[in-house]
């Protein structure tokens, strides 16, 4: 019987568990390519090849430029909603 250690609690598993029986950590990771859940320790997925890495979280200078845009768009609309209640009120 092969087994595989659980990441959390390092309880031995059998080897296609989706979760582990003692913590419930869940041990399959779906694959974000095609949505087959693999083993947690797969580094690609079995069926397409799609990297099951987790993507990089994206930098502060990243999410400071996410903030701005959206931002803006709030803003245009804001103006936008302003111009259609002001002409409205005419």
């Amino acid at each position: 019987m092969i087994t595989i250690k659980c990441p959390q609690c390092q309880s031995d598993n059998l080897y296609d568990a989706e979760f582990c029986r003692h913590c419930g950590l869940r041990l399959a990771k779906d694959c974000p390519g095609c949505g087959i859940a693999n083993p947690h320790q797969f580094s690609y997925c079995t069926q397409c090849g799609h990297s099951l890495a987790p993507a990089p979280e994206p930098s502060v200078e990243e999410k400071k430029g996410t903030d701005n845009e959206t931002k803006e768009v709030v803003k245009e609309a804001i103006k936008e909603e302003f111009k259609f209640d002001f002409y409205e009120s005419l």
